[in-house]
């Protein structure tokens, strides 16, 4: 009965412990945003990494931006950048997980 009864404890453990998983769309970006530019989000989930390579959004073909990612549970802070701090929006971005 206890071997039973940890396999449940166990299960359940591991069910609560799944994540959510978070989609970021951006629809328009600033009109002097050069078209070749990647837009990066930097934020609680990267260490406020500007350029991390693996928080890049992709580009649809009709200029819809998206990125899905599994945020840390709490809240998410974010700003999108072109890869540094030279040049971004002031636009800081909070989503409670």
């Amino acid at each position: 009965m206890s071997r039973f009864l940890a396999k449940v404890i166990f299960t359940l453990i591991f069910v609560f412990e799944a994540k959510a998983q978070l989609t970021i769309v951006v629809n328009k970006i600033p009109e002097n945003t050069p078209v070749t530019s990647n837009i990066y989000l930097a934020g609680t989930m990267n260490n406020w990494n500007p350029g991390n390579v693996l928080y890049v959004l992709n580009k649809d073909s009709l200029g819809t931006y998206r990125f899905t990612f599994t945020p840390p549970l709490g809240i998410v802070k974010f700003k999108f950048t072109r890869g540094s701090w030279i040049q971004w929006k002031d636009r800081t971005r909070r989503i409670h997980c």
